[in-house]
């Protein structure tokens, strides 16, 4: 309850916890100074008393290591990690870092002043490190080029040994604002300390530009922008150079910037497989050009994976905030970006339902969708719980369970709970459990029902093709084959004008809404009135007197409307689900068209014992899942498994 802890051990990697300390608490990671080996470090807190704690490691490589695992969780960074965050990372090496890092003196500024103006010349060199500053082109405030956030460095051409001026406005926009800096004559001391050679290399290294524009356009979702766009992009910028085993972030992390390698190469870890020897999977490798994290620029989701540099890496880092509005400076739809970058994976995973969905859909799907993440053992949703999502899995793994019987396993591209986007007051009839740390991308069920507003005969097809023998009334209706058949099924036994009656409704209301003139809407309206509604009509139609009344009153004040027939439209297919579609569902012409319509298979093949519900048992043969069911009472059944080819679509 008091928040997330860090622990450590012996070197044994003993189950004994030697001391806890809060991970929110720490301040500072460094080495100690004292220690001649260098194999110890310091944990400064920000506690009350500013604890310290002093560890040592075996040798040199494990106090890297420490280092390089701990620093994620440190809140404020010595003034050489800042500047490894700056463009002078390019430029300066270790011990040249490490001498500028001597000279730096700490200066505020307050809400609205400004740090430096477009033309002015360039008199010292300031690296942000706490709050948030406004940057512009030009000297006023016109030209926003965005919210940047530390750490930013202004005036680092200082650094090239020769007069300069700003090329950017920037004022203080949080309510304080710190930076680090550095002036033109304590600059100009250090250049001359250089030789010849070393001076060369900084002046050659900081026209860094180019190479990050290029790096850039290896990124897919930035090679379109203009090398104007670009150029306006570096603006935003921060710069951070990692050593080897340096962590950049932790899987669960919660993340608000994007990284593009720009040198080195990192390692993709998942922390969740540790073999107790310290040891975790590694995912993959990511080298120069390549990118990762980009998600964080477009929702606030944790992190799915460990990032660690494999070598000495310098990484672009690109925050959200900063991001946003650069990007929107330069008329580019961040959002639109990276929902194409959603809407992949929606293709990767090749969901066979999402085929009835317009690709111009895509877009506004995903911006229904959500990354949830779930720790091991943690449970997704209950049995008997009311269904409302339906989930994919992207990264982990889930468990399916009834009666705390394992059905099966499922991994990365299966999904599972569509069941419950189609049919209403779903319960689920089964336990899903994360068996560890897994990220699911969830679709709520009205967010899947609303891409279908303007279509819903194909929201129809996709509800009868995952729910079979549970489809619902509404989704018979709006199917044309399905509609025809119970047509056909009334008519032989004398009931044909319900859903007759429906169906020229639903014209009339279209027509109405379409903005049809009241003289006609009140011919069509009459039509309806002399063949359904009046008392002996052709094919009177079973509703109350009032609601009949209630119709001849709205037609004979000239009254009518799309909504003239709603009630008696409710009233006639809750009389069809109550008398009718049940047995029509058992019928064999409806068994028949189940056989033909091509039913989505079930990413996974369950195994079931006896005592499965019947109704359960015979959706997954059909390539149904065993995660929802309607609330209605099932038989008993027997044994029999389910098949599933994955060359073909299991059929019913």
């Amino acid at each position: 309850e008091d928040g997330p802890s860090l622990s450590y051990a012996t070197m044994d990697m003993s189950s004994v916890v030697k001391e806890k300390l809060q991970a929110d608490s720490i301040s500072e990671v460094r080495i100690y100074k004292h220690s001649a080996k260098h194999r110890t470090f310091v944990i400064q807190t920000n506690e009350p008393d500013s604890k310290s704690w002093l560890l040592r490691a075996e040798n040199k490589e494990e106090c890297r290591r420490w280092m390089g695992a701990l620093l994620p969780f440190a809140s404020n960074f010595s003034p050489t990690d800042i500047i490894r965050r700056t463009g002078l990372v390019f430029a300066l090496d270790d011990l040249q870092m490490h001498r500028v890092s001597k000279m730096l003196r700490k200066q505020n500024f307050q809400r609205g002043q400004w740090i430096c103006k477009a033309g002015a010349e360039v008199k010292q060199c300031s690296m942000l490190t706490n709050g948030t500053v406004m940057a512009y082109r030009g000297t006023d405030s016109k030209h926003n080029l965005g919210v940047f956030q530390s750490v930013k460095v202004l005036g680092e051409m200082l650094f090239l040994g020769k007069s300069t001026v700003h090329n950017l406005s920037v004022r203080a926009r949080s309510k304080s604002v710190s930076v680090l800096k550095i002036d033109k004559r304590q600059v100009d001391s250090f250049l001359q300390g250089q030789s010849t050679k070393a001076r060369q290399h900084i002046v050659d290294q900081l026209n860094f530009k180019g190479g990050v524009v290029g790096r850039l356009k290896q990124v897919p979702f930035l090679k379109k922008l203009s090398d104007e766009n670009l150029e306006a992009l570096t603006q935003g910028l921060n710069y951070r150079a990692v050593r080897k085993d340096e962590v950049i972030f932790y899987e669960g992390d919660v993340g608000d910037c994007f990284y593009v390698i720009y040198s080195g190469a990192v390692e993709v870890l998942n922390v969740s497989h540790e073999d107790g020897k310290g040891n975790v999977l590694q995912l993959g490798s990511l080298g120069a050009g390549s990118w990762f994290g980009e998600i964080a620029l477009c929702m606030e989701s944790t992190r799915t994976a460990t990032i660690r540099a494999k070598e000495h890496t310098i990484l672009i880092e690109i925050f959200r905030d900063s991001f946003e509005t650069v990007l929107g400076s330069a008329g580019v739809d961040l959002g639109k970006l990276m929902l194409r970058r959603i809407i992949h994976s929606f293709k990767a995973f090749k969901l066979p339902f999402f085929d009835a969905i317009p690709c111009g859909k895509f877009p506004a799907m995903a911006k229904m969708c959500k990354i949830e993440c779930f720790k091991a053992k943690e449970i997704i949703f209950s049995e008997k719980q009311e269904g409302d999502k339906f989930y994919i899995i992207s990264r982990g793994e889930v468990i399916v369970s009834k009666e705390e019987k394992e059905l099966c396993r499922m991994g990365p591209g299966k999904y599972f709970g569509e069941i419950a986007l189609v049919i209403r007051d779903c319960l689920r009839t089964a336990t899903c459990t994360a068996s560890k740390k897994t990220t699911l991308l969830s679709m709520p069920k009205e967010g899947f029902r609303s891409i279908f507003s303007d279509n819903p005969e194909a929201l129809a097809d996709v509800e009868i093709k995952i729910a079979g023998r549970r489809s619902q009334i509404r989704s018979v209706l709006y199917h044309p084959k399905a509609n025809e058949l119970f047509k056909k099924y009334l008519t032989a036994r004398f009931a044909a004008e319900s859903i007759e009656f429906w169906k020229e409704v639903r014209i009339f209301r279209k027509l109405a809404e379409a903005g049809m003139d009241a003289g006609n809407l009140h011919k069509k309206a009459m039509k309806i009135i002399e063949k359904y509604i009046k008392t002996d009509s052709e094919k009177q139609v079973n509703i109350s007197a009032s609601m009949q009344a209630e119709i001849l009153k709205d037609f004979k004040d000239q009254n009518v409307n799309q909504s003239t027939f709603v009630s008696a439209e409710r009233e006639i297919v809750h009389l069809l689900e109550r008398d009718k579609f049940t047995a029509f569902k058992a019928s064999p012409e409806f068994q028949r068209f189940l056989g033909a319509t091509e039913a989505y298979s079930s990413p996974y093949s369950p195994r079931h014992g006896s005592g499965e519900i019947d109704d359960e048992r015979s959706a997954i043969r059909r390539g149904g899942s065993v995660i929802g069911r309607r609330r209605t009472k099932g038989v008993i059944g027997g044994n029999r498994p389910n098949t599933w080819s994955p060359s073909r679509p299991a059929r019913s």
